[in-house]
């Protein structure tokens, strides 16, 4: 997700809105039990028997991704196919593409680990490098896919015209609201090309993309797995546990898109000013820092209004064409940066020491940000975000929150113009999930083992939706008080808790760590 600097992250909603050398191994290739059919039924509305789709199979191939020397482990990759809407029964398929990476084990335990990437719209193959550094990797193999409709599944949902209406956006100081309306047009003119291109965007939803899941591990002939999921990863675990509880041995659900509230655009920058208060109080709370900064909340408000003044001028090169992209960054546009600051634990303890710089005209960390975050925002796959978003949360969207929120909150739009799911969902056009999708998991609703970590300063995910989930479970909420987004990766105590709940997701692990969690030590 981004920053101003992605402000799209979720251009998703958007916009929803509209209206953030591969080698063969012998367990791969096989076919999960005797089915003779998908793993996956499901009845139309217009059937009462279910729909029996071909049986999936996973199919070896090259890597469609690069693997350069930052890929350290063997990969193994192929893709699996799939009913683009398995409500339809004239639906065609669509290929996900699937990748496995071998642990470095002399005898890898049999229970790998499958990543259930976040956004949605974003993709896992092109992460590769990154994942292949993973300590899973020690004891366990890694499996990483591309959602259907992202990466390098077929058909690939990316909005190119959205992805120019981006860099447009931060090319310019125009309003937010402005630049939000051109960002909504680019997704219509999208999903009018889409359409016409035979895409169904009603398959792409999380329901679909749990069943997806299950078949992958039926044509891997993977007997149990455990499901690594965080952020909108999260959501795709609690629908596979709810539906497909088959072959999981455990589940990681760490800062959770919690399925009873909306998570739409105000929820966002709702959510931002929440992590920034927490900001203000740790700073306040820590004597060094309340004497060297003060107000943390002051301090952002001159950051910003510097940048009214004097706005940040420069150029990103387009990562896949080379060429230079002019942008200009505002006051409202940093609130956004900072949004996406807050993700990250490295980053939380520089921030009062980056706004004093900011505030008094130096632009060294905003230009660090741009360079990084725009090509982020750009490379979401926007039409496969908006129709995951409005498939899931329709029914709890409100247009009318909009207009209330950004009277008492201004500095907020350029946040919630490029993320206003409120106002773009019927337009959209996708059918809602329905059923208990917008339910929360309880106890007495699965045997699945599930364990539940949150972030104090996670600024999209708030710790206390994280904790209704936890509590509805019956489970212990680890709350990692130096963690923004992803408290699984925010220091060695929380990934030895998840890898010892790995071991044995039959006992509660051992948490004395997290007493030895120290607060941000502000520069």
């Amino acid at each position: 997700m981004g920053t101003t600097v992605k402000r799209a992250i979720v251009v998703a909603a958007v916009l929803a809105a509209v209206a953030a050398g591969c080698s063969s191994d012998s367990g791969e290739g096989a076919s999960g039990g005797d089915e003779t059919a998908s793993t996956t039924t499901a009845e139309t509305t217009t059937t009462a028997e279910p729909i029996a789709w071909p049986k999936p199979t996973f199919v070896e191939g090259d890597c469609p991704m690069d693997l350069t020397d930052d890929v350290i482990v063997e990969v193994t990759c192929g893709t699996v196919e799939v009913p683009e809407n398995r409500l339809d029964p004239d639906s065609q398929m669509i290929s996900l593409a699937v990748a496995k990476l071998h642990s470095i084990a002399d005898e890898p335990r049999e229970d790998p680990v499958v990543q259930l990437e976040g956004g949605p719209g974003f993709s896992s193959l092109d992460s590769v490098g990154g994942y292949s550094k993973s300590a899973i990797l020690d004891e366990r193999d890694y499996y990483i896919w591309d959602q259907r409709g992202t990466g390098y599944s077929t058909p690939n949902l990316d909005c190119t015209e959205t992805n120019d209406a981006i860099w447009g956006a931060f090319s310019t100081t125009d309003d937010p609201a402005e630049e939000g309306e051109r960002i909504e047009d680019s997704m219509r003119t999208c999903r009018d090309r889409l359409i016409d291109d035979g895409v169904d965007l009603a398959g792409y939803n999380t329901p679909q993309n749990a069943a997806d899941l299950a078949d992958i591990r039926a044509a891997l002939g993977v007997d149990e797995w455990n499901l690594r999921g965080i952020s909108y990863g999260s959501a795709l675990a609690i629908e596979t546990v709810r539906s497909h509880p088959e072959g999981l041995r455990s589940v990681l659900l760490d800062s959770i898109v919690v399925p009873d509230e909306p998570f739409g655009a105000v929820d966002r920058g709702r959510s931002a000013l929440r992590s920034f208060a927490e900001l203000d109080e740790a700073c306040a709370a820590e004597a060094a820092c309340k004497a060297k900064y003060g107000s943390i909340d002051a301090l952002m408000a001159k950051a910003a209004a510097q940048l009214d003044e004097e706005p940040y001028v420069g150029e990103v090169p387009d990562p896949i064409t080379g060429e230079p992209h002019h942008v200009e960054i505002t006051g409202s546009d940093m609130y956004a940066g900072m949004f996406r600051a807050m993700y990250d634990e490295t980053l939380i303890p520089v921030l009062p020491l980056a706004l004093t710089a900011i505030a008094g005209g130096d632009y060294a960390l905003v230009e660090q940000l741009v360079q990084e975050s725009i090509p982020f925002a750009a490379d979401q796959v926007e039409a496969m975000t908006a129709s995951v978003t409005c498939a899931d949360r329709l029914p709890l969207l409100d247009p009318d929150v909009v207009d209330p929120f950004l009277e008492e909150h201004p500095e907020m739009g350029a946040l919630v113009f490029v993320n206003v799911a409120e106002t773009g969902c019927e337009e959209w056009g996708v059918p809602a999930n329905g059923g208990s999708f917008n339910t929360l998991l309880e106890e007495g609703d699965t045997d699945v083992p599930i364990i539940v970590m949150a972030g104090r300063f996670d600024p999209v995910t708030p710790p206390a939706g994280s904790k209704r989930v936890a509590d509805a479970l019956g489970q212990e909420l680890l709350l990692f008080p130096n963690a923004g987004h992803g408290a699984v990766t925010s220091s060695d105590c929380a990934r030895d808790i998840w890898f010892a709940f790995l071991d044995d997701p039959s006992t509660t692990p051992d948490t004395t760590c997290m007493a030895d969690e120290e607060l941000p030590a502000f520069g």
